[in-house]
């Protein structure tokens, strides 16, 4: 009896490290979305200013935000197959 109740401890541990995971990347897919509709807004705000120092301003925020999806997406793709991995 010990032993059945401290195997499924352990797969319940090791479930909810899965769990954490699949949680996590959840949780940065919806990150990237928003990054996502950042990036555009500030693109069309782009398009309406007229300003120099606003426009040049709006380009650094538009390289950020984009540098940061570029993170973003690198970060998810591991985690994808980092879990495609332990699910194998």
């Amino acid at each position: 009896m010990a032993r059945k109740k401290l195997l499924k401890r352990l797969a319940d541990f090791f479930d909810m490290d899965v769990r954490a995971r699949e949680q996590r990347k959840e949780e940065l897919s919806e990150l990237l979305t928003r990054l996502k509709q950042k990036e555009v807004s500030l693109k069309e705000e782009l398009e309406q200013e007229k300003k120099e120092n606003a426009i040049k301003k709006l380009e650094q925020k538009i390289d950020v935000v984009h540098t940061q999806r570029k993170k973003g997406v690198k970060i998810l793709l591991e985690l994808r197959n980092e879990l495609e991995g332990k699910a194998s």
